[in-house]
Parts: structure tokens; sequence; C-alpha cells
């Protein structure tokens, strides 16, 4: 469990692909944040840290609506569904 005390997203930018059946779009930004953790085994008390990742998300255009798909890819390596059935150390 994490306590985040900062999230931003940035560097937001959408590519939409017309030729595809239906209309597609890649939803590209980057995500950093800030938080802290409890660690029992730690001295000073919670373990603080800042990450940023990248990710890309995929929608399609049904009528007037952009829904969006499970293709997610994290930090432009691999799928997210990838993180959610890793079993954890």
């Amino acid at each position: 469990m994490a306590k985040l005390s900062l999230v931003h997203f940035g560097n937001v930018e959408i590519k939409v692909n017309d030729a595809t059946v239906p209309t597609t779009a890649e939803l590209h930004f980057i995500v950093s944040f800030r938080g802290s953790t409890k660690d029992k085994s730690a001295i000073w008390g919670d373990a603080e840290f800042f990450d940023r990742f990248r990710f890309t998300a995929v929608f399609e255009k049904h009528d007037d609506r952009w829904l969006a798909t499970d293709d997610i890819l994290f930090d432009n390596r691999f799928p997210l569904s990838y993180m959610n059935t890793s079993p954890m150390p």
C-alpha cells in the first residue's frame, strides 16, 4: 500500500487513425508521482519514492463516443494486463 502525495499527467499526445474500422486513437502520456509506503523494517519511518512512467492507451470510436480498449502499453515495454496477472514477489 502506498500513499500518493503528488500525481501529474504530462506530455499528452493523441493520434487519430481514420483509416481503421472503427476509427481508433492512441493516447500517449507520462505519469509522475511521489508518495510513501509503510516500511516496517525502515529505521527512519516511511519509505518515500518518486517515479515516472509512460503509457499508451488505444480508444475506438463507436457512433459519437470514444471507448477505451484493453490495449494499454505500460512504460512502452509491456501491456498493462501483464502487470495485473503477474505474481507479486
